[in-house]
């Protein structure tokens, strides 16, 4: 039974993730026609700085709080308890966070930008109301897949409505900011199947301020090299540049957010495991959870890489085909951060194990920097997709390395040196056939067809191979 609950799970929060993916898929080939590089660059470096303070407000309750649901999930009082004094903690800090938001990025700065800092906080605000924390604790992934689906739709229908010209810039972010403010309202409306009144009496947010502030390291670092990273960009380089770098690892991303799903879905099932010293399944969990994995992860970069040279002029239009090569390098992301993200998100968050969760996200934030600093004044997009790619092979040794000294490592790692290769010569298969074709959707078609094939032949026959040694 609870393996048929991992796999509902998984389905739901691949489903949600999918919702979350649709949004850019219908309208990406749209708005970098519409607004071109230079607004999509505006939007995103204006993003990173709300989305900072959304994390700073947050204080790492995303994290901390599902790990601490799921340790008390099968107690009511606890978990009511729990749930209150959290987002009590949540309620001050974003509130604060907001308020210093509009200070320094509303106060402060110069006009143009001063309107999109407004427009852009309702992704702040959304801090102070986000619990979607208490439902992966609960392992209740139905809750947030329901969440958005009308506001996706909605949200996808006023882009196409009311998004225009790059004149309508401000109508592109104001839409995406308020849906996803929106998406997050929708989850109170559930909160009263588990969660009873505040009791006033029951604060004790002290014991949670030192686990929520441990947690909020990490996801500031990740914020530093995945949001800031388009400000950074546009500071030493320019919003174009921005608006290529950002566009450059769009597919990896929502591929990504797909093969992520299952460590979302795993964490609070480990943190239980954790809590009630049932630790004998972890290894056995987590070497199939890393053969799936990479399995799915390597297909996708295969197919990403494989398919790219047609893609970008189909679907971003030709004033970014020089992003080509730049998705070809990203798209090695696609394995470096699951791989990395088993390790760190399946054993490492849910077992509490806090240095090894933290410090490789420290460093790859710091190593982050240093890389952009180098070469994105030389190169510009180039610089920063080079940047994000060494940042994330390095942080996934890290976490390996860090890691060892708990689990079989050797033997959880055993088998997916085969799709990683298998991956590789599948995407330069696709390549060479794509050369055959002018761009086009069915060119497009031909060649992930193709790769899809190729790949599961080759995994095919490597399997067989290995059996009879």
């Amino acid at each position: 039974m609870k393996s048929k609950n991992v796999i509902k799970n998984f389905l739901y929060n691949s489903l949600y993730q999918l919702l979350i993916i649709i949004t850019p898929i219908i309208t990406t080939p749209y708005i970098s026609r519409v607004i071109g590089a230079e607004g999509i660059g505006t939007y995103t470096s204006t993003l990173g700085v709300a989305q900072l303070f959304s994390i700073i407000g947050m204080i790492g309750i995303m994290n901390y709080g599902s790990r601490s649901i799921a340790y008390v999930r099968d107690n009511n009082n606890k978990l009511t308890k729990t749930f209150w004094n959290i987002w009590l903690i949540q309620l001050i800090f974003s509130s604060i966070s907001l308020l210093i938001y509009f200070l320094i990025f509303v106060g402060y700065s110069p006009l143009g930008f001063r309107e999109i800092f407004i427009i852009q906080s309702p992704i702040v605000i959304g801090a102070i109301f986000d619990i979607s924390w208490l439902y992966v604790g609960l392992e209740d992934f139905k809750k947030t897949v329901s969440r958005n689906i009308l506001v996706k739709i909605v949200g996808i229908l006023c882009i196409f409505i009311f998004v225009k010209s790059y004149d309508d810039l401000y109508k592109y972010i104001a839409i995406n900011s308020i849906s996803t403010f929106l998406g997050i309202l929708t989850l109170w409306m559930f909160i009263r199947q588990y969660i009873r009144k505040i009791d006033f009496s029951s604060f004790k947010i002290s014991e949670h301020l030192k686990g929520a502030f441990l947690l909020l390291v990490p996801q500031l670092a990740v914020h530093f090299y995945t949001g800031l990273d388009r400000t950074i960009i546009g500071g030493l380089s320019n919003l174009t540049e921005v608006g290529f770098y950002d566009q450059s690892q769009k597919i990896s991303r929502i591929a990504l957010s797909l093969v992520t799903s299952l460590s979302t879905v795993l964490m609070p099932r480990i943190a239980n495991m954790f809590a009630n010293n049932d630790t004998e399944k972890i290894d056995d969990y987590l070497y199939k959870s890393l053969n799936f994995t990479v399995l799915i992860s390597s297909l996708l970069m295969a197919g990403i890489a494989g398919v790219t040279n047609d893609f970008v002029p189909v679907f971003f239009g030709t004033e970014f085909n020089i992003i080509s090569p730049y998705m070809i390098i990203t798209s090695l992301i696609v394995v470096f951060i699951p791989i990395g993200g088993v390790f760190a998100n399946q054993y490492a968050l849910p077992t509490g194990k806090n240095k090894e969760y933290i410090m490789p996200l420290v460093l790859a934030a710091i190593i982050n920097i240093l890389i952009n600093f180098t070469l994105v004044p030389k190169l510009g997009a180039l610089g920063g997709v080079i940047a994000i790619v060494l940042t994330e092979l390095i942080t996934m040794c890290i976490r390996i390395i860090l890691i060892i000294r708990y689990i079989n490592v050797r033997k959880i790692l055993s088998d997916i040196y085969i799709y990683i290769i298998v991956g590789i010569a599948s995407s330069s298969l696709t390549i060479l056939l794509g050369k055959l074709f002018s761009p086009s959707i069915l060119a497009i078609l031909i060649e992930s067809i193709f790769c899809i094939v190729i790949y599961s032949i080759l995994i095919y026959i490597f399997s067989k191979f290995l059996e009879n040694i």
